[in-house]
């Protein structure tokens, strides 16, 4: 019986999309059909995945900087001395 209903459900879909379509002879086109709530976790997925694709770039600048300032800094002896202030900054 639920077979029956779906190949009823289905040739009536087949004949909404035709009877609304303009077909063209040498042209295959393939339509999906889906709800709302299955496309939008697909695209909350694909979010997702695009920011954890970029995550890896706020932590090496962070790091970039801090090597670079390493290597061009002089730490001088101002109430500390330059290995405390060099502790500190670290």
């Amino acid at each position: 019986m639920e077979e029956k209903q779906s190949e009823i459900l289905k040739n009536s879909l087949h004949k909404l999309i035709l009877d609304n379509s303009d077909v063209t002879s040498n042209l295959r086109e393939i339509i999906i059909i889906s709800t709302e709530d299955k496309i939008e976790l697909c695209l909350i997925k694909y979010l997702k995945d695009l920011e954890e694709k970029k995550s890896w770039i706020a932590p090496v600048g962070l790091l970039l900087t801090i090597i670079l300032t390493f290597l061009t800094t002089e730490f001088k002896t101002w109430g500390f001395s330059k290995e405390i202030w060099q502790a500190i900054f670290l």
